[in-house]
């Protein structure tokens, strides 16, 4: 029986690393700091909390974020069986209610035999432990200290903002209607209308109250997907929002000859619909100028907020310096690192990184060779992209098509099937994958 594998780290990662092991007749030590030792963003002491967005993006396969999905569901990722388990019924988008997720994992890893969990935080990592780092942005100091003590090489960060949450029974629903913007395959969310008189209020005060970065933070350091409004007003003119996130194409209110100026469009964020949450509105203004801004609004005049808007900094490595494409450090090859803190962003590259360094970690204790992820797969390019120099190591790295080596074949076939063909190639590759790890445990 091999020695437990150390898990650092409740979040996605962490929980998906545990799992693989343990799949693989590995047993873990699961780690988690909460509740002993919370953060600026956590609400719970719940395991896979969610502290930004609750959406996992669109589900096609013809995207990005469905190719991750439909890997993560061919991994046998437990993440996704939590979001499939507790999905919103919006469109063509995973959206999950946050609480009922996280609440589903926290009772998977308790229930699960094999995962041992540790309600105590990690401060060091031991040497010779087998161990996944899975810290996510918000890593302790002591525990930076320690990484930084294995690397000797200084950590990186960067800033994202979260969006606010509000309460649903302070929206005024009668100004908004639902609506899917161009087709069954969108997502069905449900729209606030401002004109151009309305957007031109609203503008003004974003323009007025966030014309400043706060002290000590660059724009140039903030990650580009998680950037808050008032800094895209601010580096790009208040009318950018109109042809981004306040876009109104393919919207038309029913009963209206006139069509919206601008939107803010809001997702439930709970199966029982009691709160929603403003669609990519991402900001860092201090509480009371977010209340003034978003009750511009309409339909928000007299909103309540569950939860403000935060600019955050995250921590995470020099990924080209030093990881494998195995996630593994180099100079520590008993140390594997996964999700936010090894340089990735998004919920699904979270888990599948987490994938990945669970079963290598688990190959690793017991004494056989770490696989590298299969790389015609988007999660196994993802960590082989990872761990390449590139102008933007300075940020983490935002998963794209462009990690993916062509598939062959004619190139003058359609992009639809062109993306089919690489479903098919990803499913086959991750079968593949998870064969060879079986195989190279043949007593299990």
């Amino acid at each position: 029986m091999p020695g437990y594998l150390t898990v650092i780290g409740g979040g996605l990662a962490g929980i998906e690393a545990a799992f693989q092991a343990v799949r693989l007749g590995v047993p873990v030590r699961l780690y988690e700091m909460r509740p002993d030792i919370s953060t600026s963003l956590h609400k719970s002491d719940l395991l896979g909390e969610l502290v930004g967005s609750n959406s996992f993006g669109v589900e096609r396969p013809d995207r990005v974020s469905g190719l991750l999905i439909a890997e993560l569901r061919q991994l046998g990722s437990v993440v996704l069986q939590a979001a499939d388990a507790t999905r919103l019924k919006v469109g063509g988008v995973l959206c999950v209610d946050r609480r009922a997720f996280a609440e589903y994992l926290t009772a998977r890893v308790e229930q699960t035999s094999g995962i041992e969990l540790c309600r105590k935080p990690a401060e060091a990592i031991q040497p010779a432990d087998t161990t996944v780092v899975a810290t996510g942005p918000l890593t302790s100091s002591p525990l930076a200290r320690s990484l930084f003590s294995l690397t000797e090489h200084e950590y990186r960060f960067f800033y994202a903002a979260t969006e606010p949450l509000f309460e649903h029974d302070s929206v005024e629903l009668s100004a908004t209607w639902t609506q899917k913007r161009f087709g069954d395959d969108q997502p069905e969310y449900r729209n606030c209308w401002l004109d151009a008189s309305d957007f031109e209020r609203f503008g003004g005060l974003l323009t007025e109250i966030g014309n400043a970065m706060p002290e000590g933070i660059d724009s140039d350091q903030i990650a580009r997907e998680y950037t808050p409004i008032e800094t895209i007003a601010l580096r790009d003119g208040v009318d950018s929002l109109i042809r981004g996130t306040m876009n109104p194409a393919g919207l038309n209110r029913p009963g209206m000859d006139e069509l919206p100026f601008a939107v803010c469009q809001l997702c439930p964020d709970d199966a029982t619909g009691t709160l929603f949450r403003p669609v990519n509105m991402r900001t860092g203004l201090i509480p009371e100028r977010q209340q003034k801004l978003f009750r511009e609004i309409s339909a928000l005049r007299r909103v309540e907020f569950a939860r403000f808007g935060q600019l955050h900094r995250a921590v995470f490595v020099d990924a080209p310096s030093l990881l494998l494409p195995t996630l593994q450090l180099r100079s520590r090859p008993e140390v594997f690192l996964a999700g936010s803190i090894a340089g990735l962003t998004g919920y699904a590259a979270a888990a599948a990184s987490g994938c990945f360094a669970g079963i290598g970690a688990a190959l690793r204790a017991t004494g056989q060779q770490p696989l590298s992820p299969p790389p015609d797969t988007l999660s196994g390019a993802m960590c082989h992209a990872l761990v390449q120099p590139s102008e933007r190591a300075s940020m983490p790295v935002q998963v794209t098509f462009g990690m993916l080596a062509p598939t062959g074949g004619d190139q003058s076939v359609s992009k639809e099937a062109r993306r089919a063909r690489q479903l098919q190639q990803s499913m086959s590759a991750i079968e593949d994958y998870m064969d060879s790890a079986k195989s190279h445990l043949p007593e299990l």
